[in-house]
């Protein structure tokens, strides 16, 4: 599976850009794995994005991975733009996966866009075999997701067997002012309480309560990518994470309420991979916010993890991002991992969380090099 997070920005009037993960100079055998964000107004807004996708039939050995930007199809004159400050890190990665030792169930597609503003979303569905009554789930959901209208809120959930997860939506919003913004959006949960057997995982769009009449719309470009991903979890493994839901947090500056996850470290030799999921929100004209996920109140000596955005034309945008990374040379033991929040220029007003039921993750994988 090869996971590209980064901070992209299209700047530009109906203009869209495009991001792709070629390996060895070519698309996978199975499809391009590929994001395209299309903006409107001129808008100059900077945030992370994640891009997931399955490549199969790579044969054993040395690859290469590169991510490439490129005008979307039937667009021309886009401004793209990959990166942005010194301190806002980027994740290039490739893990190698076994469905069935490692219980990690996927599902990958390109298309077809479903306009729908209630209901299931097309094609988005798939079943797996929980092993294990006492195991949790990891959940992932990777689209390209738009809200367009004024003063309008969706929300995209994924859902077991056609119910929210036992243990808390897994839940994410996206609110406009107005505009007409294709991003991807990455959607991660943990989910306990399912029983052992053959489960159906599901994605459903709906209004945020207390809004109607918003235009929905999943997915875009007919070769955009969307990736479903059920990895389950046993007991006393080194996969560490918490999913929360509420905590709506105004702060410009500090740990952001209720985000910390403690875990028990097994060895001093082994690296962290950090994941960070929830609804960010810049207010202001020209003013940015980062977040970033920080070890034991300090940032990771290897690089920090972090996620800037940048808003323009006072805009009053929440969106759900992740922001994933690596943080090695911690020791083992107790450790307390936590997100934070803070300004990039003066005057940028912060908000982390948003409707009530929206969800937020914390993960810590520990793995050997």
């Amino acid at each position: 599976m090869i996971t590209y997070n980064d901070n992209l920005r299209v700047y530009g009037n109906g203009k869209a850009c495009r991001w792709v993960v070629k390996v060895d100079g070519g698309n996978c055998k199975n499809g391009i794995i590929a994001t395209d964000m299309h903006v409107s107004n001129n808008n100059n807004d900077h945030s992370p994005h994640v891009l997931m996708g399955i490549c199969d039939g790579l044969s054993a050995g040395n690859h290469n991975i590169k991510a490439h930007v490129m005008q979307s199809p039937g667009y021309s004159g886009s401004d793209c733009y990959t990166g942005w400050t010194s301190s806002s890190s980027w994740l290039l990665e490739a893990r190698e996966v076994d469905p069935v030792k490692d219980n990690w169930n996927q599902k990958e597609g390109h298309g077809p866009v479903d306009g729908r503003d209630s209901g299931y979303i097309t094609h988005r569905d798939f079943y797996f075999t929980k092993k294990a009554g006492t195991s949790r789930m990891m959940l992932t959901y990777n689209d390209n997701l738009r809200v367009y209208g004024r003063n309008k809120a969706c929300r995209w959930e994924i859902r077991i067997d056609g119910k929210p997860c036992p243990s808390g939506r897994i839940a994410g919003d996206i609110y406009v002012v107005n505009d007409n913004p294709h991003r991807h959006h990455d959607l991660i949960g943990f989910c306990d309480g399912i029983s052992a057997g053959k489960r159906r995982m599901q994605i459903m769009v709906g209004q945020t309560p207390g809004y109607s009449g918003s235009d929905c719309y999943t997915g875009w470009q007919a070769s955009s990518t969307w990736l479903m991903d059920a990895r389950e979890v046993p007991q006393n493994s080194v996969v560490y994470g918490l999913t929360g839901h509420a905590g709506n947090d105004g702060r410009d500056s500090g740990y952001v309420s209720g985000r910390t996850l403690v875990i028990n470290k097994k060895s001093s030799s082994s690296r962290l991979r950090l994941t960070y999921q929830d609804n960010f929100r810049v207010y202001g004209s020209g003013k940015a916010c980062y977040w970033e996920i920080r070890v034991d109140g300090k940032s990771c000596s290897t690089g920090r993890i972090r996620g800037d955005k940048h808003v323009s034309g006072s805009e009053n945008t929440h969106r759900f991002h992740a922001i994933i990374g690596y943080c090695k040379n911690v020791g083992k033991g107790t450790r307390k991992i936590q997100a934070y929040v803070g300004q990039i220029n003066g005057g940028a007003d912060c908000y982390t969380g948003w409707n009530s039921g929206s969800s937020w993750t914390l993960a810590a994988e520990e793995e050997t090099d």
